[in-house]
């Protein structure tokens, strides 16, 4: 395997993680007991961690520090839109996951609008005598807010596209950040 190609495949898995890592941070945790949650040492870690797969991702499109600024904004912006179009996505797989209470906290921050309409559509789905309408209603909306995440996320891509040079689209293709 060339090195380059290690290099993007590398750079493409650290996203992944990155992206699963942010997905998590964002949830509250509860306190251990004796009050030491390691929170801050955790919001350290991914700090280092973002910024080591900052400085590759940098270093792989070979850009320079005035270049970098203006990138890193909206290749941040379209793995945020990337991750927002799948949210929710996977959650039928098991059924509800929290049957005690909120699921995953979802109460105590904003919802996108997919991630509100994926929420209403599970609920419906778990609601004992739901009716075809409803679920279809239900059904409707989340496919709308999915379709408009979709075209927001394309819209970013083709800001980001009109930045690069061919070499540098090419390694964003391959790490899966643009199609």
């Amino acid at each position: 395997m060339s090195k380059s190609k290690f290099t993007a495949l590398s750079l493409c898995a650290l996203m992944s993680v990155l992206a699963l890592t942010m997905g998590i941070q964002a949830q509250d945790r509860p306190e251990r007991p004796g009050g030491d949650n390691n929170r801050g040492n955790w919001e350290s870690r991914r700090a280092e961690f973002e910024k080591r797969m900052n400085d590759r991702l940098k270093d792989s499109l070979k850009v320079t520090d005035e270049e970098w600024s203006v990138l890193q904004p909206r290749i941040q912006k379209v793995t945020e839109l990337q991750r927002a179009s799948r949210a929710g996505s996977m959650r039928g797989w098991g059924g509800r996951r929290n049957r005690g209470g909120d699921d995953d906290n979802q109460s105590e921050r904003t919802l996108t609008p997919i991630q509100q309409s994926s929420k209403d559509l599970n609920d419906i789905l778990e609601k004992e005598g739901a009716t075809a309408e409803q679920i279809k209603a239900k059904l409707d909306a989340y496919r709308a807010a999915r379709t408009a995440a979709e075209a927001q996320l394309t819209a970013s891509r083709n800001e980001l596209r009109e930045l690069l040079t061919i070499n540098q689209e090419a390694r964003l293709v391959t790490m899966g950040i643009l199609e």
